[in-house]
C-alpha cells in the first residue's frame, strides 16, 4: 500500500510537468525568471493613468530597504506576458467560483448539501486547480517559471516534502485499516486531511523537482512564490470543509453537511487580495503604494473574518460537548481552536517582519515552510479523533 501510494504521487507530479510542457509549448515553463509586469499591474496603471516610463523607486521607502534583492523596474524593461487558453480558463474558474458562492450566500441557489459519498472529489478538484494555476497564473501576476535556487532553504523544502509524504502514507494506512472495520462509514473524513497534505506535497515537490512560479521582486523587494499562496487557498478551503463535516458528525451524527459559502468566499477574498497586495505596481506618484495598502487591509480584515467563521463549527462542537457534560472532549475542541488561531497568525507575522525589512527572501520562505508544517498537522489529528467516535 505504501509503495503504491508513493509511486502514484511521483506519477502524478510527473504527469503535471508533462501536461505543463505540452500545453505551454515552452512559452511559460521555460526556466527563466526575467522580471515582468502582469495584467493586474498593467490594469491598475492604465486605470490611474500612470506614465509609461517610471523612475526607479527610492531606496528610502519603508517597503524597499537598502541591500534587498530586486527593485522596481522601468516600464520599458517590462515585457507583456502572453495570455493563452490556460490563463483565460484560470480566470474564468476563479471568477465563476466566486460568483457561484456569492449567489449561494445571497440565497439565489437554494440549499446545497455536500454528500459524504462525494468527499473523494477533493483530490481531483484540488489537484486540477493547482495544475491550472501553474499553467495560467503567470500572465496575471507577472510571474515566470524558474528553478528553485535558494540553497539555504533546499534542506527545509526536502524536510517539508518528507513530512507531508509521511502524513499521506499514514492516512492511506488508516483508511486501509478502517475500511475493513466497524468505522468504515467514517473513513470519508480522511480524504480532507489527506488532500490538504497532498496539496502541500505537490507544491514542495514542484519546488524541489520542477519549475515553480517566481516573482523576482514583490512590493517589498524580495522574491515571491505565488503558487505558495494558491496552495494555501486550496488547503484552507479543504480545512473549512473538514470542520463543517466534523460539526455535523460530532453534534448531529449526520454524514452530509451544508455548503459553507461564507468562509469559502472569505478564503478567496483573503488569498487573492493578499497575492495582488504583494505585487509591484511601479512608481505612480502619490498612488505608488495605494493598491498595496488597500489590498493588504482587505486581506487582513478577511483573515480575521475567516478565522471567526471557519472555526465556528469547532466552537459549536465544544459547546455541545460542554452541554453533555463531557469536559475532556470539550477541552479538546477548545484547544484545537486556540491552536488554529496561533498557527494561522504565523503567516501574517512572517510577512509583516519581511515588509519591515527584518528578513529577506530566504528567511521568509523558511518561516513560511515552518508555518506550513505547524498548521497542517492538525487536520490529521481531527481525522484520527473522528474515526475513533462510536457510530
Amino acid at each position: 500500500m505504501a509503495v503504491a501510494v508513493m509511486i502514484w504521487l511521483l506519477l502524478m507530479l510527473g504527469s503535471q510537468q508533462i501536461v505543463c510542457g505540452m500545453v505551454t509549448r515552452g512559452s511559460v515553463c521555460h526556466g527563466t525568471s526575467a522580471p515582468r509586469r502582469g495584467l493586474v499591474q498593467q490594469a491598475w496603471r492604465s486605470a490611474v493613468a500612470c506614465p509609461a516610463v517610471c523612475a526607479t523607486q527610492s531606496e528610502n521607502s519603508w517597503l524597499r530597504r537598502p541591500g534587498r534583492r530586486g527593485g522596481r523596474l522601468a516600464e520599458v524593461e517590462q515585457e507583456s506576458p502572453p495570455v493563452d487558453f490556460a490563463s483565460n480558463l484560470f480566470a474564468f474558474v476563479n471568477v465563476g467560483t466566486f460568483a457561484f458562492l456569492l449567489a449561494h450566500r445571497a440565497g439565489f441557489t437554494g440549499p446545497i448539501h455536500l454528500r459524504a459519498s462525494g468527499a473523494w472529489k477533493v483530490f481531483p478538484a484540488s489537484q486540477c486547480y493547482l495544475l491550472l494555476a501553474h499553467l495560467g497564473l503567470g500572465p496575471w501576476v507577472g510571474s515566470s517559471c524558474a528553478a528553485f535556487e535558494d540553497e539555504e532553504n533546499t534542506g527545509m523544502a526536502w524536510t517539508a516534502l518528507t513530512a507531508f509524504s509521511m502524513l499521506l502514507l499514514q492516512a492511506a494506512m488508516i483508511v486501509a485499516v478502517c475500511r475493513a472495520g466497524p468505522k468504515a462509514a467514517l473513513t470519508y473524513l480522511m480524504y480532507f486531511p489527506a488532500s490538504i497534505c497532498l496539496c502541500a506535497w505537490t507544491y514542495y515537490a514542484r519546488l524541489v523537482y520542477g519549475l515553480p512560479h517566481v516573482i523576482p521582486a514583490d512590493c517589498t523587494g524580495i522574491q515571491m512564490y505565488p503558487e505558495h499562496h494558491v496552495m494555501w487557498m486550496s488547503s484552507t478551503v479543504i480545512q473549512t470543509l473538514l470542520w463543517t463535516h466534523m460539526h455535523k458528525l460530532e453534534v448531529a451524527r449526520e454524514l452530509d453537511c451544508p455548503l459553507p459559502s461564507t468562509p469559502l468566499l472569505l478564503t478567496m477574498v483573503m488569498m487573492w487580495s493578499g497575492i495582488f497586495g504583494l505585487l509591484d505596481y511601479g512608481e505612480c506618484g502619490s498612488l505608488t503604494h495605494t493598491p498595496n495598502a488597500v489590498l493588504v487591509l482587505v486581506c487582513l480584515a478577511s483573515f480575521y473574518a475567516l478565522l471567526l467563521t471557519s472555526t465556528r463549527p469547532l466552537q459549536l462542537c465544544a459547546a455541545d460537548y460542554k452541554a453533555r457534560n463531557l469536559p475532556v472532549t470539550h477541552s479538546l475542541f477548545k484547544w484545537a481552536v486556540r491552536y488554529i488561531w496561533l498557527t494561522w497568525h504565523g503567516f501574517p507575522l512572517v510577512w509583516a517582519l519581511s515588509a519591515l525589512g527584518l528578513m529577506g527572501s530566504s528567511q521568509r520562505e523558511f518561516l513560511f515552510m515552518v508555518c506550513d508544517l505547524a498548521a497542517k498537522f492538525l487536520p490529521v489529528t481531527f481525522f484520527l479523533n473522528s474515526v475513533s467516535l462510536p457510530l
